[in-house]
């Protein structure tokens, strides 16, 4: 019984991004966007990063017309064979398009301390689920803070994530669906996304958690564990500003913690799911058909 129990046990892993500034509501929803195609790519839902798979795709577009009037029939047959994974490849992208700018209007028009990226055919029972929460979000009304650039907040999750994130050591996902919840207040307005009354996050398998800490952050957390490891037998007099400094970030990200798990746990915030789940897309081949030929 106690191994069955272990078994349903969620395990957590997570890794911490510290943006010292202010992060507007747009280059929230920018972080999300490119938290999702990583993880797409990461997770082997596609086969290439999906900003080459649009490439690809308009490249194949704009030169299928003009070399159809150069080829014999042969030639066409072989056309034939690829095009409903062509057909596929301009759903899926069209799909991602659709998910991508409505991610945009969900921060346009509330908080959203939580967003949940899950692989798995059901939001009920994922394979994996990767959970993204935004600390201390009221910061964007404090007018000392510098703003901080898009580039800047996803290069900084992106660093986070190759060096710092376990999911590099977990085992590839077959293809499968990609659902994305976000968490905000009842009466945003949103009408795209369907609003989950009912819906828990998941509670058993892997989750991978992403916490983006903003505001007044001068130490990373990790900084500060690891100061007080090497030098928790010192005396602070000769650094006690530096003591002084690392504690007042520790105050200022567990205030903003506190307030985002104050919204997260409010009933004025509920779970809304985009509609349409983001298929996985295989590679460009066909048994018949080589990939140089499909991109030809």
């Amino acid at each position: 019984m106690a191994a069955s129990t272990r078994k349903k046990e969620q395990q957590i892993s997570t890794c911490k991004v510290l943006l010292k500034g202010r992060v507007a509501p747009h280059v929230q929803a920018n972080i999300v966007k490119e938290m999702l195609k990583h993880l797409m790519f990461q997770r082997n839902q596609i086969p290439m990063a999906y900003e080459q798979i649009k490439c690809e795709y308009e490249r194949r577009k704009s030169g299928s017309a003009a070399a159809l009037l150069h080829e014999n029939g042969r030639h066409k047959e072989k056309q034939d064979l690829s095009s409903a994974a062509y057909k596929r490849l301009g759903q899926f992208i069209s799909t991602v398009e659709e998910l991508l700018a409505n991610i945009d209007a969900v921060f346009n028009l509330s908080f959203v301390p939580r967003v949940l990226i899950l692989l798995g055919a059901t939001a009920v029972s994922p394979k994996e689920a990767h959970e993204i929460v935004f600390h201390n979000q009221v910061s964007v009304h404090d007018a000392s803070l510098v703003d901080l650039r898009t580039k800047h907040c996803v290069r900084a999750l992106m660093r986070t994530l190759i060096t710092d994130s376990p999911i590099w050591e977990a085992k590839q996902l077959p293809l499968t669906n990609t659902l994305l919840l976000v968490r905000a207040h009842r009466d945003s307005g949103l009408s795209w996304f369907q609003p989950k009354m009912a819906l828990k996050a998941p509670t058993r398998g892997q989750l991978y958690r992403c916490e983006i800490h903003c505001g007044h952050v001068e130490h990373s957390v990790g900084f500060a564990r690891d100061h007080k490891l090497n030098h928790g037998n010192d005396k602070c007099c000769g650094g006690h500003h530096s003591c002084c400094m690392l504690e007042q970030s520790k105050v200022e990200i567990d205030a903003g913690t506190a307030v985002t798990e104050a919204l997260v746990e409010s009933d004025d915030y509920i779970w809304y799911q985009a509609p349409l789940p983001i298929k996985g897309v295989q590679p460009f081949t066909v048994k018949s058909t080589g990939a140089s030929e499909i991109w030809a």
